[in-house]
């Protein structure tokens, strides 16, 4: 509630300031979204989905998971989620380094590769401290090197042209992936319980490797 006070303060007078500087002329042709008939376009899309899904259902059940799985206190927890999410930060010029290097068919199996091992880690040692540790790491790194791999790639396979429109049709997927990660996660965990997460997640993981490989079989860096 405070955050949305202050975000409406500090805004709105903002409005105000920017408008007066904006005075490119306005284009109102209609807009052209043909892009999302590209294969190259809907593979990366579905990436994109399943990479967030991943990051963002153990963005949501971080606390969960170290309480009930590992007996971590609350104030532990909060300190432990400041920890992860600077390494959500790390993730995106690690990853943004990586894609430079090595291309995105490389830094996006790296990802996968990482994540299946962390969440197959978590699930045969699920009380361990430092595994939960290290697995979240992963989690959080991954989850930030792909809001860096997503848009490199889509500027990489599309151009500059039209990339503001492009990259925002891209970034849908991230709202698909928090909303069918949260809702499909949230009934297994209720149905199976916690710590089915981690297969649920391995599988997905897997699921993006293979298509990856598929999909982008072709793929060479520039």
């Amino acid at each position: 509630m405070y955050l949305g006070i202050m975000y409406l303060i500090t805004i709105t007078p903002l409005v105000f300031v920017l408008a007066k500087r904006d005075v490119l002329e306005k284009v109102f042709d209609k807009p052209d979204f043909k892009i999302i008939k590209n294969k190259r376009f809907q593979s990366l899309y579905v990436l994109f989905i399943l990479a967030t899904f991943i990051g963002l259902t153990f963005i949501g059940f971080t606390g969960n998971i170290g309480k009930e799985l590992i007996g971590i206190d609350g104030s532990t927890i909060a300190i432990l989620v400041g920890l992860f999410a600077i390494f959500n930060g790390i993730g995106r010029p690690i990853f943004g380094y990586l894609h430079d290097q090595l291309g995105f068919k490389r830094s996006a199996t790296i990802s996968f590769v990482t994540l299946i091992i962390a969440t197959l880690l978590h699930y045969f040692f699920s009380d361990n401290y430092y595994i939960y540790i290290f697995s979240f790491v992963i989690f959080y790194l991954n989850f930030g090197g792909w809001l860096s791999l997503t848009p490199a790639t889509t500027i990489e396979l599309f151009g500059k042209k039209d990339y503001s429109k492009n990259f925002g049709l891209m970034y849908t997927g991230y709202g698909f992936g928090a909303l069918f990660g949260n809702l499909i996660s949230g009934v297994l965990v209720e149905s199976v319980g916690l710590k089915s997460v981690f297969l649920l997640m391995s599988f997905i993981a897997i699921i993006g490797l293979v298509f990856l490989q598929l999909r982008f079989k072709n793929y060479k860096k520039e």
